[in-house]
């Protein structure tokens, strides 16, 4: 799952930054008016991370992605070119694919849950791209196939038509991957515009036939910002953001959760869409829970900021019924910026790193945070494991960093 990046909202982040108050509280609210969390309570600080890498790879990522236990990292390194897989333990290489085709590049990659398979799009243009599937041991094609890409209409004078997503997920009982593609027309002279296509389709590993096809334009019509599935496979997520209107007020990540469920037929229907975001908050990060509800973290509203009331929220939603469960303050902390946070895929604790602040790792169900100042700041190029227990960051002095849990 990716999450596409907002121009400007770091600098409205570092402007209003300096209004807020350092006050370390932790208050919890629920639908039915309790609140067992009191304001103004300093919050206890975990130490259940490592503070040093179990592990460090000699290698830079501008995407990557764990398996479920976060034994096994794929990557694609900076240069587009090639695709490595390592054991997270010992550090060992263990698969290299390279992009041979003249102008080919990787655009995405994903490891399955078991670590076994990795799945990766490639292409030499917008409307060749391939989608390939290969074993992690030897390296063996399982699956090989164009992406069903439209034809897309020439866009009028002074427009440009360009994809705005392509991306790869396993399936959790890996023998399917979702992948989607999506593409927007917009003005030369604007740095984003509307999305004319965005479909996910299910492709089965062994066969490579498309199970399902969703065309997320018939529900939802905004930009792709990416989408997910629940720990069990029976929830699907699609997320996507509004680019259209460049008031301060409309700078969140993602503006609009769109929930599908799986049927008897094994194929997923349309549940409903979260009511989010009505006052103004960004969305920056997203993540099922193992109970299958869903974590959101949330910023404050520009308007907030201004008035020197920011507030890093984390909000957890029902998706059967599309109502809030509760809502709870992230501690003050210079280092817990939405900006920079990231969830655990499990829902269980989040990252979050600021420029010069160090560098924060949060236990959602306790509240409790550890700050880890020496770490280098990746500016969410940083992945957890499946199980929540490692986490992967790549930083800027090309090198993979593997931190895990003290326990494991």
């Amino acid at each position: 799952m990716f999450l596409n990046s907002r121009l400007g909202f770091s600098l409205a982040l570092s402007l209003v930054a300096a209004l807020s108050a350092p006050v370390v509280v932790s208050a919890t609210s629920y639908r039915d008016g309790r609140n067992p969390t009191s304001h103004g309570l300093t919050m206890k600080a975990a130490a259940n991370w490592q503070t040093t890498p179990t592990q460090t790879i000699a290698d830079a990522a501008y995407q990557m992605s764990l398996s479920e236990d976060g034994q096994r990292l794929a990557a694609l390194t900076t240069d587009n070119k090639r695709l490595k897989v390592w054991n997270t333990r010992t550090g060992a290489l263990l698969m290299t694919a390279k992009a041979n085709e003249p102008n080919g590049i990787f655009t995405t990659v994903a490891i399955s849950k078991d670590g076994t398979q990795v799945a990766a799009i490639k292409g030499t243009s917008a409307t060749d791209e391939q989608l390939v599937v290969q074993a992690v041991k030897d390296g063996r094609i399982l699956l090989d196939k164009p992406l069903s890409l439209p034809q897309v209409p020439t866009p009028k004078k002074g427009y440009i038509t360009q994809p705005s997503a392509f991306d790869v997920v396993f399936s959790p009982d890996g023998k399917e991957v979702i992948t989607q593609s999506a593409f927007g027309t917009r003005p030369l002279s604007e740095p984003s515009g509307n999305p004319i296509y965005n479909r996910l389709n299910f492709n089965n590993i062994n066969t490579g036939k498309v199970t399902q096809s969703i065309d997320l334009m018939g529900v939802d019509d905004k930009n792709p910002a990416g989408y997910m599935i629940s720990p069990d496979g029976s929830l699907l997520a699609s997320l996507s953001t509004d680019h259209s209107n460049v008031n301060a007020s409309d700078l969140g990540v993602v503006s609009r959760v769109t929930l599908w469920q799986r049927n008897s037929d094994n194929r997923f229907d349309y549940l409903a869409t979260l009511p989010t975001a009505k006052d103004g908050s960004a969305i920056v990060s997203v993540a099922f829970t193992n109970s299958n509800q869903l974590n959101l973290i949330t910023a404050s509203s520009v308007s907030d900021w201004v008035a020197g009331n920011p507030q890093t929220r984390l909000e957890t939603w029902n998706p059967q019924t599309a109502e809030q469960v509760s809502s709870t303050v992230l501690p003050s902390e210079s280092c817990i910026m939405p900006d920079g946070a990231v969830l655990s895929p499990d829902g269980a604790g989040y990252y979050s790193s600021y420029p010069e602040t160090g560098t924060c790792l949060g236990d959602v169900q306790t509240g409790a945070f550890q700050k880890l100042l020496d770490q280098p700041f990746a500016y969410k190029m940083v992945k957890f494991s499946g199980d929540g227990n490692r986490l992967a960051i790549s930083d800027s002095q090309n090198k993979i960093q593997i931190f895990s849990k003290s326990q494991n």
